[in-house]
């Protein structure tokens, strides 16, 4: 709905899983708590090899 009368290529900030190359981003702060949900994933994902 939001990209109604986009031309062209789908802007990869509208459909992130398409875009396979992430290094001209920002950098990302994370923030958990312990008892925090998402506690693990975050963990997983802050450790992955993320540069961020």
């Amino acid at each position: 709905m939001y990209l109604k009368g986009v031309e062209g290529d789908t802007p990869k900030y509208a459909v992130p899983i398409l875009e396979t190359d992430f290094s001209d981003l920002p950098s990302t702060h994370t923030t958990v708590g312990s008892l925090d949900r998402f506690r693990d994933k975050t963990m997983s994902i802050n450790r992955s090899g993320s540069n961020c």
